[in-house]
């Protein structure tokens, strides 16, 4: 823990901690789709988003995203990017405007996405998880993201609704920085094996900090698996931090170990290491398999409909019992499907075969991998 001078610019707090607090938690389908979708953006795209600021509007979220594109990305090759959720009351512009954000992500080099929160400039009231959702899906379509390190940041509002986000959906976030955070609960982890960890922020003279809310937030996150560790500023009040906070937490999230294996529209990865693709073929037709996760070690597969399940899969850590990871799934389908499990940390591949016309046969696979731990 270090302790700082004051410095930065006031940020006026949230009208009302009670509505924050009761706002609904937000869909886990959506940042899903949004982080599968960023992934679809793969290393050999040459051609990046014009550097600076950028304004893209989310249609039908009635919102748009900030984004800042450093100078210094590397071309041809994916960056990673730092979702940034503003506080109540004041919206990405007065970060852009006020802050140096923008030469942050310079100095760290990645993307800075800020979207704007769907109602009363306050995240956690309205639909946010779609503009979430939206906000990444519209910058991957116009820089190359690595979606294995997409980190979640927020001030005040936007971090105790970052917080949320990061642990009550299962999606691969690289970390959290959350700076002057209202306590919001987490009542369970979306994702127990890989939890993002959590860089915090406060100033000693923060009233959510002398009231108690880091400690609670503290407290909760760690009692569930969490790793946290604070950055607390002497004499600092609610707000904006110092340059020298905000290169530590941004550092922070960039710092967090890279996952083995990449999600994407057609790549399940199960337990952050077992990449899951599949294709299919039909007696008229053929193509690769979509894919939905549902939780760390599970997800599903879809031929022709997203909404049709075809094959459900899960990925079960037996090292403890036969020293083996087990591949369990079944499938509602007689076409052909070719099922390749790969662990990527070894490269060590398993093949799944189901002949067309033929009912898929569940996979009751307890000896799949010998690659623990």
């Amino acid at each position: 823990m270090r302790a700082r001078a004051a410095t930065g610019i006031r940020e006026r707090p949230p009208a009302s901690w009670k509505r924050l607090l009761e706002s609904a938690v937000p869909s886990r389908q959506l940042v899903v789709v949004a982080l599968a979708l960023a992934a679809s953006v793969t290393a050999d795209r040459a051609a990046f988003a014009a550097p600076g600021w950028q304004h893209i509007d989310l249609p039908g979220t009635g919102s748009y995203t900030l984004n800042y594109v450093p100078a210094t990305l590397p071309a041809g090759q994916p960056a990673p990017a730092v979702v940034f959720l503003h506080g109540s009351g004041l919206g990405p512009e007065y970060w852009q405007q006020n802050t140096s954000l923008a030469a942050i992500a310079e100095q760290l080099g990645f993307v800075l996405v800020m979207p704007r929160a769907g109602q009363s400039l306050n995240f956690g009231i309205g639909a946010d998880d779609a503009i979430v959702d939206a906000a990444v899906r519209a910058t991957a379509a116009v820089v190359s993201i690595d979606s294995r390190r997409l980190g979640l940041s927020g001030f005040s509002a936007g971090a105790a609704y970052a917080l949320v986000l990061a642990y009550a959906t299962p999606t691969p976030w690289s970390g959290v920085f959350a700076m002057a955070a209202p306590y919001r609960t987490v009542v369970s982890l979306a994702n127990p094996s890989r939890p993002p960890p959590v860089h915090f922020e406060y100033g000693s003279s923060d009233p959510n900090y002398q009231s108690g809310q880091y400690h609670a937030l503290r407290d909760m996150l760690q009692r569930l698996g969490v790793a946290t560790e604070l950055d607390l500023v002497a004499g600092l009040a609610h707000q904006v931090p110092s340059d020298a906070s905000l290169l530590a937490g941004f550092g922070f999230l960039l710092a967090q170990p890279v996952p083995e294996c990449a999600p994407g529209p057609t790549t399940l990865c199960l337990r952050g290491r077992f990449e899951v693709e599949a294709t299919w073929q039909t007696a008229s037709g053929q193509g690769s398999a979509g894919v939905v996760q549902l939780t760390n070690e599970s997800g599903y597969l879809w031929f022709f409909d997203r909404d049709n399940v075809e094959i459900s899969m899960k990925l079960v850590d037996a090292c403890t019992f036969n020293q083996r990871f087990w591949v369990y799934t079944a499938g509602t389908t007689d076409v052909r499907v070719t099922l390749t499990v790969t662990d990527t940390r070894t490269g060590h591949a398993v093949t799944y075969l189901n002949p067309l016309g033929t009912p898929f046969k569940p996979i009751l696979d307890s000896s799949a991998f010998a690659t623990c731990p």
